[in-house]
């Protein structure tokens, strides 16, 4: 009981303290989206009839899977809150994230979003990047429907949770529209608040693609809020 009472002490003010950023009416808050890929030619390797890729293809997905290594090494290296690295360290990964973007799957807004998908870096100043006041939680984003989506933070292990329930609407092939619709506050698993919220934003893809990570093939999504966000989903989340 204790141990509660402390942790809630803790908690309390860091959930209010979300309330007026992370779903504030600021249009990049909570921008960031993520989604399950088709395949394309341009960032995994297709075949032709006799079942073998072309030297081309292969070459080409190779690189897409180099640049995206560096630029996720990267941001793991700086850590997921822009705001607080240096211009340096900032234009460095705007430099590999731009490298990236020839290689991009065609018209990513239009494909479906599914499964669950972690934040490795976002360049806002706002709440979404996981920065709670003195704390950073782990910020993930769930699809539930065509239209239906949850950005989320977690504190403490999951101990202290806000959630913003949002909606989206494909504007087209490179940018999707979302609408802010509700915030909930959770502290050891159970609702403490809930409340209707208002805004928009909008997500506007530089690269979106499956790669190949340190043998693993995962989703990498790169999009402007306007603020840089840097996503993936791994195979167990699809």
């Amino acid at each position: 009981r204790t141990y509660s009472r402390t942790m809630l002490s803790f908690a309390h003010p860091v959930l209010l303290f979300a309330a007026f950023t992370l779903f504030s009416s600021d249009q990049r808050v909570g921008a960031f989206g993520f989604a399950r890929r088709q395949r394309s030619t341009r960032a995994v390797l297709s075949v032709n009839g006799s079942g073998t890729g072309s030297a081309i293809e292969v070459a080409t997905a190779d690189e897409a899977s180099r640049l995206a290594t560096k630029l996720i090494e990267t941001c793991r290296k700086y850590g997921q809150v822009g705001s607080q690295l240096s211009d340096q360290e900032r234009s460095e990964i705007e430099s590999l994230a731009d490298a990236l973007s020839p290689f991009s799957d065609d018209c990513p807004a239009r494909e479906t979003l599914t499964g669950q998908h972690e934040l490795v870096y976002s360049a806002s100043p706002s709440a979404s990047s996981g920065k709670l006041g003195p704390f950073t939680g782990d910020v993930t984003q769930s699809f539930l429907d065509e239209t239906s989506f949850i950005n989320r933070v977690e504190l403490f292990g999951g101990l202290a949770k806000v959630e913003l329930n949002a909606e989206r609407k494909i504007v087209d092939d490179t940018k999707i529209k979302v609408f802010f619709k509700r915030t909930d506050f959770f502290l050891f698993g159970k609702e403490v608040k809930s409340g209707e919220v208002k805004g928009a934003g909008m997500w506007d893809y530089r690269f979106s693609g499956l790669v190949e990570l340190n043998g693993e093939r995962i989703l990498l999504r790169v999009i402007d809020t306007p603020s840089l966000f840097v996503i993936i989903q791994r195979e167990e989340c699809r």
